[in-house]
């Protein structure tokens, strides 16, 4: 991970996969195991042999259906994790689905599910769907890099809408690799669900 930092985790992520790690971050601060999808991987999920070396995956939805309790999650975690896991067991994570209609429906369906919030229907639809030019609308962190980074005085969504215009057809990855840029010249952490 150190030697390519977040672009791993941005290829690996999927719609449920990626929907089960961004809902409900307070919970991985607790259980390490939660706290990297990678771990969760090696202890909970299946192991699929890919061109003959055996690959940890994260876990099957039928797999978190089975789970009664986690080292450090609460129920109220336990019961987000299976909700969404029946959600993709019921077909409302497809991807080709949320691809195929309008984004505003797509992102109203996935905040439909219960711990899901803006910010997280934009990362699993943008991101988990590779809709690579959309332009996540939700984050207030964004348009205070857009403000940052191009030296405005103030950056409402119509200016960074503007904006973005010259990063078709990836404003999606244009918005991942500008916040990682900005992100990084901040002192101490940065939270992506900060206010501005």
């Amino acid at each position: 991970m150190k030697s390519y930092g977040p672009r791993v985790r941005t290829v690996e992520l999927n719609v449920y996969t990626g929907i089960d790690w961004l809902s409900g971050p307070g919970d991985r601060a607790i259980d390490p195991l939660f706290r990297d999808p990678h771990r969760c991987a090696e202890e909970l999920g299946d192991r699929p042999s890919i061109a003959g070396v055996e690959v940890p995956a994260f876990p099957r939805p039928s797999r978190l259906l089975e789970l009664k309790g986690a080292r450090g999650l609460n129920d109220e975690k336990v019961r987000r994790l299976q909700g969404l896991a029946q959600a993709a067991l019921d077909g409302r994570l497809d991807t080709e689905h949320l691809r195929a209609i309008p984004p505003e429906e797509a992102l109203a369906s996935l905040r439909e599910l219960h711990g899901v919030g803006p910010f997280t229907a934009d990362a699993v639809l943008y991101r988990g769907c590779g809709v690579a030019d959309g332009l996540p609308a939700s984050d207030d962190l964004g348009r205070t890099v857009v403000r940052d980074l191009y030296g405005l005085p103030d950056a409402g969504a119509a200016d960074v809408e503007r904006i973005a215009e010259a990063w078709r057809p990836f404003r999606m990855w244009a918005v991942v690799l500008l916040r990682m840029a900005w992100t990084r010249a901040q002192s101490g952490n940065v939270s992506y669900r900060r206010r501005c």
